[in-house]
């Protein structure tokens, strides 16, 4: 057999060597320095990228198509008017017995629910409601107020019409000059004497709202509106430009003498 292979001697180690390992025995061995990680690029922030991104174009003919489309679609809350309803009518519009809201309206608070109602004028209704009601009647949309759940808001409504007027049913001058002094007085000659100089439309007008509210007050005992509330609750809603105490004068003589003015 191959003779066996001896170990190669080791130098002992030098005094130098001895010498600093005894010197600093705690210090620790050293290492190469770490390499620092590859930087990555930084991403660009969202607002950054929004602002370099290009604009969907859209062609004239898209729009044109959208805009069609939408004109087609009807809104959920609008039903279409039928052959007989369909004009438009502005509830500004100072021919009040010719606009289909104001005979609705009577009609609705002429049942006896209605005009049982507490209140009825005074109390005010839902805001809301009387503007989203109003809004179908001037775009020309039909409505059904039986399904108006509370009178007080097409009284609300009925009364919002007159005040919006543009003019007053009984023009300035001669007519209101001579019902106010009818009124004052109890005359009721004088009274059919100044309304001979109101337009028949408006004439018309005001005798179907006064026959309603002679039925409102004739009901007084339970619904608590006498002729004198009346006419201070919606007296300045008819007759603008006679203040407020010869407002109520007025439609509360009126009322009481309908018949009598209004033959």
């Amino acid at each position: 057999p191959p003779p066996a292979r001896r170990p190669a001697p080791v130098a002992p180690p030098s005094a130098g060597s001895r010498a600093r390992s005894v010197s600093n025995p705690a210090q620790p061995p050293s290492f190469p320095a770490a390499r620092p990680p590859p930087s990555r690029p930084s991403a660009r922030p969202m607002s950054t990228l929004s602002a370099h991104q290009a604009p969907e174009k859209t062609s004239p003919q898209r729009n044109r198509r959208i805009s069609l489309r939408r004109k087609k679609e009807p809104s959920a809350d609008v039903t279409h008017t039928t052959s007989h309803s369909s004009e438009p009518v502005h509830p500004t519009d100072e021919l009040g017995i010719l606009n289909r809201m104001v005979v609705q309206c009577v009609g609705f608070l002429n049942q006896e629910k209605c005009l049982n109602e507490e209140g009825l004028f005074r109390v005010p209704g839902d805001m809301t409601e009387i503007n989203k009601i109003r809004s179908k009647f001037v775009r020309g949309v039909e409505v059904n107020l039986s399904k108006v759940n509370d009178p007080n808001t097409v009284a609300g409504l009925l009364k919002l019409h007159y005040r919006e007027l543009r003019f007053s049913i009984v023009p300035r001058g001669e007519p209101v000059k001579g019902l106010i002094a009818a009124a004052k007085a109890n005359d009721v000659d004088q009274a059919r004497e100044a309304m001979m100089k109101v337009p028949e439309e408006n004439t018309s007008s005001l005798k179907i709202l006064l026959e309603l509210l002679w039925k409102v007050a004739e009901n007084s005992d339970v619904n608590k509106m006498t002729s004198l509330n009346i006419g201070q609750t919606v007296g300045m809603a008819i007759f603008h430009d006679m203040g407020s105490s010869n407002a109520a004068t007025v439609l509360r003589f009126l009322i009481e003498h309908r018949l009598e003015v209004f033959p």
